[in-house]
C-alpha cells in the first residue's frame, strides 16, 4: 500500500482538481498530528491536490494515486467497503483544525497533548451527509411515505464527508479558534462518539462543544458527565444539543424510529428529553432542546427574536464579559435555540422555574426569544455548577454563536460575540470565581399561583 504525506508549503504551484463524482475518504476523520490514516481516493491516475483550511486558504498539498471505485447502492447503511488506496501521513507539526482535500473532502487534525478539547459533532454531520444519494433524513422521509419503518435504522461513518456537512454552522467557531483566546495553543479534536473511549478526556481541562451537536450515545453522555463531576470545565456554543439518542456499532450509528413495533424496548420518542429514557438533559447541560425551539420562516419576519437581552450584570463572569444593564446582543433569530423552563414573566423578563434547576449555583446571563414569541420559550445563555466540587459549565444557548454571524464577526453584533467568548474562556481557565452570591428567588405573584390551579 502506498504511503503519501501531506506537504506543508506556502509557495504557489499548480494543483490538480477532482471532477464530478470523484471523491476522497479518510478513516478515521480525526487523528493526531504525526499519525497515519487510511485514504480511499476514487479517481484514475495520480494527482497533486491542494489542502485548505476552513477559510479556504491553501496550507498544504498531497500527491495521491487513486483508482476507479463505484459508489455502493447501500452507501448510507454500510458506507465504503473498498480497500483503501493508500495511507496518509500527517506531519507532526501540523496545527489542530478541520482541513479539506481539494477544498472539498474533510478531515480533522488533533494535537495529542492539548489541554483544551473540541468535540466535533461527526454523528450529526453524518446524519445530514447525503453522499451516495441518501441521508438519514431523506431515508426517514422515504420510510414515512411508504409506511415501512425499519428499526433500528443504520447510517455509516465510513462515507466521504463533504465540506458543507463538515462545517455546517461551525465555520465561525473554526475561524475564531486560531485567533481567539486559545490562539497558539495545542487543541485536541475528538468526535462525539469517541468520547467514551478510555482516557479520551484524561488531560482535558476545558471541553468545548460547538455547533449543531444533536446525536449522542449514552456512553458519550456519561463520559462528559463524569468529566464535569471530576472538576472539568465546559463551554457549549451549540443548540439542539443532545437531541437524539443513538447507538454506536463499530463504524455505524443506529437510530430508532419512535413508537416502532419492532423494538418494544424503544421509548415512544427518539429524543434524549423523553422521560422514558431516564436520563434528563438539564443536569448535564442546563439549557436543552426540550425548553428551546425555533420558529423558522416566521422568525425571519421578527429578527428581534434573535436578540440576547442581558440579565445578570452582578457576577464576575458578567463583569468579565463587560455586560451592561439593558444591553442587547443581536444574533440570527432563525436558528434553533436551547432553553430552560420559565415559570412566569415579570413584564418581558423571564423568571426561571428554580424548582427544575438542580444546581449548586447558577446565573442567567442573557436570553433570546421569550414572552412575545409563539412558544414563549427562551434561548438561555446560562452558567451553572452542579456541586461545590464539580466543574463549571457555560452554555450560550444557540449554535448562532458558532456561525460566521456569531464569533466569526460577520453578524449584526460584529466582534462582540468573539470578545465575550474570549473573556469567558480566559476567566474559566483562570479558575477564578464565576458566580455572584446566589440571590434569593423572587416571590411568585399570586396571579401566577392562582393560574397554576386552573
Amino acid at each position: 500500500m502506498d504511503y503519501v504525506r501531506l506537504e506543508v508549503e506556502t509557495s504557489v504551484r499548480s494543483f490538480g482538481a477532482l471532477r464530478k463524482r470523484e471523491w476522497i475518504m479518510l478513516a478515521p476523520y480525526c487523528a493526531n498530528a504525526g499519525s497515519t490514516r487510511a485514504i480511499t481516493a476514487a479517481f484514475p491516475g495520480q494527482r497533486r491536490l491542494r489542502v485548505t483550511d476552513v477559510r479556504g486558504d491553501a496550507v498544504a498539498s498531497v500527491s495521491i494515486q487513486g483508482r476507479r471505485i463505484p459508489i455502493p447502492p447501500d452507501a448510507l447503511e454500510n458506507g465504503v467497503t473498498a480497500e483503501p488506496t493508500g495511507m496518509l501521513e500527517v506531519p507532526a507539526g501540523m496545527e489542530g483544525g478541520l482541513y479539506f482535500i481539494d477544498d472539498q473532502w474533510a478531515f480533522a487534525v488533533s494535537r495529542p497533548q492539548g489541554s483544551c478539547t473540541v468535540v466535533l459533532p461527526v454523528s450529526t454531520m453524518q446524519a445530514f451527509n447525503d453522499w451516495g444519494g441518501r441521508s438519514a433524513y431523506t431515508e426517514r422521509d422515504r420510510q414515512r411515505e411508504t409506511g415501512h419503518r425499519t428499526s433500528p435504522h443504520y447510517y455509516s461513518l465510513r462515507r466521504p464527508l463533504a465540506r458543507r456537512f463538515a462545517t455546517d454552522v461551525l465555520t465561525g467557531f473554526l475561524d475564531w479558534l486560531p485567533r481567539g483566546a486559545l490562539a497558539g495553543e495545542d487543541i485536541r479534536f475528538i468526535p462525539d462518539y469517541d468520547l467514551a473511549r478510555p482516557g479520551a478526556l484524561a488531560s482535558t481541562k476545558l471541553l468545548l462543544i460547538p455547533g449543531r451537536s444533536e446525536y449522542w450515545t449514552r456512553e458519550s453522555r456519561r463520559a462528559v458527565d463524569a468529566y464535569v463531576d471530576g472538576g472539568g470545565d465546559m463551554v457549549l456554543l451549540s443548540s439542539e444539543t443532545m437531541l437524539h439518542e443513538i447507538r454506536h456499532e463499530n463504524d455505524r450509528l443506529a437510530w430508532w424510529w419512535w413508537g416502532s413495533p419492532e423494538d418494544a424496548n424503544s421509548p415512544l420518542l427518539p429524543y434524549w428529553y423523553d422521560p422514558l429514557r431516564k436520563y434528563p438533559l438539564t443536569p448535564s447541560i442546563g439549557p436543552n432542546p426540550r425548553y428551546g425551539g425555533t420558529h423558522k420562516a416566521k422568525s425571519r419576519e421578527h429578527p428581534e427574536w434573535g436578540v440576547y437581552h442581558v440579565r445578570d450584570v452582578r457576577s464576575p463572569l458578567a463583569k468579565a464579559c463587560g455586560l451592561a444593564s439593558g444591553e442587547i446582543i443581536p444574533m440570527r433569530s432563525t436558528v434553533y435555540y436551547d432553553g430552560l423552563p420559565v415559570r412566569w414573566y415579570d413584564g418581558d423578563a423571564p423568571m426561571l422555574d428554580e424548582r427544575a434547576l438542580p444546581f449548586h449555583r447558577w446565573s442567567l446571563l442573557a436570553h433570546s426569544f421569550g414572552r412575545h414569541t409563539p412558544l414563549q420559550h427562551i434561548g438561555a445563555w446560562f452558567a451553572f455548577q452542579r456541586a461545590p466540587d464539580s466543574g463549571r459549565i457555560v452554555h450560550f444557548g444557540s449554535f448562532a454563536w458558532s456561525a460566521p454571524e456569531g464569533v466569526g464577526g460577520k453578524g449584526p453584533a460584529g466582534s462582540r460575540p468573539a470578545e465575550i467568548l474570549d473573556a469567558t474562556i480566559r476567566l474559566v481557565r483562570s479558575g477564578a470565581e464565576l458566580f455572584a452570591p446566589q440571590a434569593k428567588p423572587i416571590p411568585v405573584p399570586l396571579r401566577v399561583h392562582l393560574k397554576s390551579l386552573f
